[in-house]
């Protein structure tokens, strides 16, 4: 899970204290970002914990240490508040659970009891956490015990926990599932930017033929490995590619759907299979994160002919992330497609990084709004501020 860490060093009696979960939950918060859902789990290695990773004032090593799991909202900004968080010092009233005092320079500054000369040192609770990535099996007691809760209209999310889009080409039609309930972060709904994606990818093979179009469709896709990056649970361009491929027997070589969220990802293999496009999208987990590592094997296979990807940019390290999987994974001489609004945190800086890997950008006209289904729910707004852009590798990348 990419966008999900885990707190140990716990004392066993912490999640007995009525704030401490709130307290904890605004530390990640502040270090982070916002936190989706939040949990104390029992930990598998609790009877291995070092205790000096769990200094208390009132004797941690008589406790049995716990973790707490927190999903992040955003993804990409995990291995940032890991390397912030671990190491940390919390100190905490020993009976409300609420932040005794600053022993960091960088902990948070929600729930806080202020120290008075009659506090009495021996009721706080003082430990170091470490902070590590969710392994699976603490990722599917997160899901179990603790249902995400989605603030926003019950309707819109009734609306959008399955419903049908109709593309503008001779009535094909596409049914997709949300993930509201179940969470994932960004990736649990529709955004508008796929759906212009797909709605653009029809417009394009319907003008194939046409002379001086800014798009070749035959270029981008025929007999092409295409990958799709941050696809989300509706994968809606690979799909809408899929579907052409598939009615009007176009040769694709190859089409590839992907997310880094684990219940994401099944969530899209659902989509794929419901609207009976398993026989040619490849449903895979990518975490871009692991193109970012420094022992990526130099090996690394480039084998894709186009990437597309949308509205999956939304700060920095996010734009970072997405450029070195986007240099990794392409051909030389292969091509990107991305939608993208221009207001969102790490556009500038995922531009910056693609010329600066050799790619040349173009931007793209898009087609009248007017065009587009107002009736499929998504998020996103209105698609005023997005632009289309090509990027073309360079052949010796």
């Amino acid at each position: 899970m990419q966008n999900r860490l885990t707190i140990k060093g716990i004392p066993s009696n912490v999640p007995q204290l009525p704030n401490a979960a709130d307290t904890l939950r605004n530390l990640i918060e502040e270090h982070g970002c916002w936190v989706d859902r939040f949990a104390f789990l029992s930990s598998p290695s609790d009877n291995n914990t070092d205790e000096e990773e769990t200094n208390d004032t009132t004797t941690t090593s008589e406790y049995d240490s716990i973790v707490a799991v927190a999903e992040l909202h955003i993804e990409n900004v995990r291995d940032d508040a890991i390397q912030s968080l671990d190491g940390c010092i919390v100190v905490l009233d020993g009976e409300t659970g609420c932040l005794v005092e600053d022993v960091n320079s960088t902990t948070a500054t929600a729930i806080r009891t202020p120290r008075s000369e009659e506090y009495d040192c021996n009721h706080q609770l003082q430990f170091t956490i470490r902070a590590t990535r969710t392994t699976p099996s603490e990722s599917k007691l997160l899901t179990e015990q603790c249902p995400i809760h989605n603030d926003g209209d019950d309707d819109t999310k009734v609306l959008m926990e399955k419903q049908t889009l109709t593309l503008p080409m001779d009535g094909m039609e596409l049914t997709v599932r949300s993930n509201i309930e179940k969470g994932g972060g960004t990736g649990s709904t529709p955004w508008r930017g796929g759906l212009l994606l797909s709605h653009q990818i029809c417009h394009w093979y319907q003008k194939r033929n046409v002379s001086g179009s800014d798009v070749d469709f035959d270029t981008l896709f025929n007999n092409k490995t295409v990958l799709e990056l941050g696809a989300g649970c509706s994968g809606l361009p690979s799909m809408t590619l899929a579907k052409i491929a598939n009615n009007f027997n176009c040769d694709i070589q190859k089409i590839i759907c992907s997310d880094g969220i684990d219940e994401i990802v099944n969530v899209l293999s659902t989509n794929v299979q419901e609207n009976e496009l398993d026989n040619c999208i490849e449903v895979r987990q990518i975490d871009w994160n692991d193109y970012c590592n420094d022992d990526i094997p130099d090996t690394l296979e480039k084998n894709t002919d186009t990437i597309l990807f949308a509205d999956c940019i939304y700060n920095d390290n996010c734009a970072i992330a997405l450029s070195k999987t986007i240099l990794l994974s392409l051909k030389p001489g292969g091509n990107v497609i991305g939608v993208i609004p221009d207001n969102r945190v790490g556009v500038d800086v995922f531009e910056r990084c693609m010329r600066r890997n050799g790619f040349q950008m173009k931007t793209l006209p898009i087609i009248s709004l007017d065009d587009y289904s107002n009736s499929f729910c998504c998020t996103g707004g209105g698609g005023k501020n997005y632009r289309f852009l090509l990027f073309n590798s360079c052949d010796d990348i």
